[in-house]
């Protein structure tokens, strides 16, 4: 017992010793050493405890992980800058890489609302209940960090009932313009590009950008909008319209898949593909078409049907021809290619082939009840709550509008003199604020829209998913069908995505037509009034028309590029 308690008491003396002996025995704290690993081992000897663990995740700060892991592509930003200012630095084309400054203008809101009005808020406010947009819980997280950068409350709503679309908000814009009523509305609008020319007029909307002395709240702002999207939101070289992003061909023919598939045609996307879409072989195609239908169909079901004016104009950019070359500033009705491709038209509409409820809608009933083969089409509104989604009993396919005779080309190959318009686009306006709640401005909200919209960190890695491919996975969330189908229609509409620049021309036809028509295609002598005419009516000829209005159009154009 004694040597036990000997050997207890040797134990605690030497505890004592080393206590003594350590510098920082007492109040001092030892010193901290943050381990820095490489290769797995930090130089104090530290091995890395998540260098063999498979369920660690980089976290990269200043461009490496605590684990030792450099960040790929990591190119430090200049001090205050991000990709909200260069988004040019490839690492902003990294998931890890990418950071965003909000509120790059400094703006205190003090706890305000800023109203966001949309045609459709379920499509925008991931925090609405009926969401149907994507990446909700990464947009919920981006909307709550603007929030808080600028100190605001942001409300998505829709546009009310008597702003339902077109010239009726187009003139509910104006009217609260004109009251002063506009900022009570809300802050940042929901457009369509066609509408720039009647809300500039009515004193509506903001200059954001004047192209020509690369000047403005965007240059403020170094925001950079592409050209085409620039001309789409212009009355001459003053810009109206913020819209992200590169400019997309959107003007297509939707069919129905199921009648294709019923009445044993040929799938018009694998014709395209083929080479196949010229004007005889998509007349011989819906004439057939139509001769099954009469035969076997107890309904009457078209071939085709669509806009008229929307359509003719289709018709006539992939035959390589423009109603306005607003380059050349020059109203272009009598052209003899205008005037044949009317009278080609004419004949699908005296074949009886074209739906007689269809002559004016974006989308006719005969089409969403399966009655109608071809329709004008965009992909925007595939799977859309503003058009068919949960609509239709079959899925559509798209196809590109047939080339001109004998120009038509397999395999994605360039279609000589092929064009498609780029018309109306959907972004954002604001309305001219100088000094107002909490000093706002037009430019916090111009910065408020491009954080909101630009301010999303990517889903992808650039090398893992290109633009391209981008691209296609959205085709394929929108386009619904057998696979082999589905895989045509990509082919067919990326062979146009592919040469958009070749293609691609902005169409200031419905700007034109709206001036005109005093804000809306359907007053006066807008192009909605008369160009139906051309195609319904047997007494009208459609050279005579096309030259009666061409002075009037002429005159309209010329305001506009000269404003």
């Amino acid at each position: 017992m004694k040597k036990f308690w000997q050997l207890i008491l040797v134990a605690v003396f030497a505890f004592v010793l080393v206590g003594c002996d350590n510098p920082n025995n007492g109040t001092e704290q030892p010193n901290e050493h943050t381990h820095k690993y490489v290769d797995g081992k930090c130089e104090c000897g530290q091995k890395d405890p998540n260098v063999n663990d498979p369920s660690h995740v980089h976290e990269y700060i200043d461009g490496v992980c605590s684990c030792g892991a450099e960040q790929p592509e990591y190119e430090p930003f200049p001090e205050g800058m991000s990709c909200a200012e260069m988004p040019e630095l490839e690492r902003c084309g990294f998931v890890d890489g990418w950071e965003w400054n909000y509120n790059r203008l400094d703006f205190d809101g003090k706890g305000m609302e800023i109203v966001l009005l949309s045609g459709a808020s379920e499509e925008v406010d991931p925090f609405n209940q009926n969401f149907t947009g994507e990446r909700k819980v990464d947009k919920q997280k981006q909307l709550t960090k603007i929030e808080q950068a600028y100190n605001i409350d942001i409300v998505i709503k829709n546009y009310p009932d008597s702003a339902a679309w077109g010239p009726s908000r187009v003139q509910w814009l104006n009217d609260n313009a004109a009251s002063n009523t506009l900022l009570a509305q809300g802050h940042i609008f929901t457009i369509s590009s066609d509408w720039v020319p009647s809300l500039k007029q009515g004193n509506s909307i903001a200059e954001l950008e004047n192209t020509v002395k690369k000047s403005g709240i965007f240059t403020d702002l170094n925001y950079v909008q592409t050209k085409e999207k620039n001309q789409q939101y212009s009355v001459g070289v003053k810009v109206y319209g913020y819209s992200a992003g590169e400019a997309h061909a959107d003007y297509f023919l939707y069919y129905n898949q199921q009648l294709v598939k019923d009445y044993g045609l040929e799938d018009p996307a694998t014709l395209w593909n083929e080479g196949r879409w010229d004007w005889s072989d998509f007349y011989s195609y819906i004439t057939n078409a139509q001769a099954a239908f009469d035969a076997r169909s107890e309904e009457k079901i078209y071939a085709f049907g669509g806009f008229i004016n929307d359509i003719a104009r289709g018709m006539l950019a992939a035959r390589g021809h423009k109603l306005i070359d607003n380059e050349s500033g020059t109203v272009l009705f009598t052209n003899p290619n205008t005037v044949q491709l009317y009278n080609d038209l004419r004949e699908i509409h005296a074949a009886g082939m074209w739906a007689i409820d269809s002559y004016s809608a974006d989308v006719s009933q005969s089409f969403v009840k399966g009655l109608q083969l071809f329709a004008h089409g965009q992909l925007w509104f595939l799977s859309s709550e503003m058009r068919f989604k949960d609509q239709t009993g079959f899925n559509i396919g798209l196809v590109p509008y047939p080339t001109a005779e004998g120009a038509a080309r397999a395999d994605g190959e360039v279609v000589p003199g092929y064009l498609v318009p780029m018309g109306a686009d959907s972004g954002y306006a604001f309305p001219n604020v100088t000094n107002g709640q909490n000093g706002l401005t037009t430019a916090v909200l111009v910065n408020i829209a491009d954080d909101f919209t630009r301010g999303l960190v990517p889903e992808f890695d650039s090398t893992e998913m290109s633009s391209r491919d981008q691209y296609i996975a959205f085709l394929s969330k929108r386009i619904q069908g057998d696979d082999a189908i589905v895989t045509e229609i990509i082919n067919a509409v990326m062979s146009i995505e592919d040469n958009v620049k070749e293609y691609g021309y902005t169409d200031y036809m419905d700007i034109v037509s709206k001036s005109v028509g005093g804000g809306s295609d359907w007053n006066l002598d807008g192009f909605a009034t008369w160009g139906m005419s051309l195609v319904t009516k047997q007494d009208v000829n459609p050279s005579v028309t096309l030259q009666s209005k061409k002075d009037i159009y002429q005159q309209a154009l010329d305001e506009i590029l000269n404003s």
